[in-house]
């Protein structure tokens, strides 16, 4: 078995005002797979990852966040395992204070074997952190930035991009597939999800007509976990014995 990558009921994209933002899913995830949910807002004075994060009877966790350099845009990202009962419930975001615009877009990953939690299914891009980040100031027709190069060679780089401007389409890099692609019109923002299915790259990038701040997050897909877990430790304790 091969990584695989799917979008999961129908991505939010809302510019209303409110606290409470929920995306409409009329089915029930896949068990034994590896939720992420890409969660990014804005408001007028702060940015802020959800107060809490619901969804299909599971427990979730943040795998980090990113801010756009102005505007008080949020984007975090959230993991779940479905294990092997997971529910129809919709998924749920909520701020004690009221968010002027919500997207919400989830990618269902099927791997070889997975981890005992979500941040086990995704490589440490250094210093225990999951999330590849860009770094860029300022507008811009695209953006770029990179991965750590592939902690094997089996596993796939999956991204999170975000630009303000206008309301239009986001263009993947090439070779990468487009998994999903959504916009709200007051405040204008626009998301889109893409991943590389062939190889692994470390090079990210998305692009856009409109000159825009734009902000993005990457992370490396883990194909098969080392036995005994991501450590590298055996049933026995002895870390290293069956190789890291």
């Amino acid at each position: 078995m091969t990584i695989s990558a799917a979008v999961r009921g129908t991505p939010l994209n809302d510019g209303v005002d409110n606290t409470v933002f929920t995306m409409v899913d009329a089915g029930t995830p896949t068990a034994s797979r590896l939720l992420l949910a890409f969660v990014t807002s804005r408001s007028a004075g702060d940015s802020l990852a959800a107060d809490t994060f619901t969804g299909y009877g599971l427990t979730w966790t943040s795998l980090g966040g990113h801010d756009r350099d102005s505007g008080n845009v949020h984007m975090e990202v959230y993991g779940a395992l479905t294990g092997g009962s997971p529910t129809s419930v919709d998924p749920v975001a909520t701020w004690s204070a009221t968010r002027t615009g919500c997207h919400i877009h989830i990618v269902e990953v099927t791997l070889t074997n997975y981890g005992a939690t979500p941040a086990d299914c995704v490589a440490d891009q250094g210093g225990g952190v999951r999330l590849a980040k860009s770094s860029v100031t300022g507008t811009a027709t695209s953006i770029s930035f990179t991965l750590v190069s592939a902690s094997n060679s089996a596993n796939r780089p999956i991204a999170h991009a975000s630009h303000g401007g206008a309301v239009e389409v986001t263009d993947p890099a090439t070779n990468w597939t487009e998994l999903t692609d959504g916009s709200m019109t007051s405040p204008i923002n626009n998301v889109e999800t893409q991943w590389r299915s062939d190889v692994f790259d470390t090079a990210v990038s998305a692009s856009w007509v409109t000159a825009a701040n734009r902000f993005g997050v990457a992370l490396e897909l883990i194909d098969t976990q080392p036995v005994g877990g991501s450590s590298g430790t055996d049933p026995f304790g002895m870390t290293g014995f069956f190789g890291s």
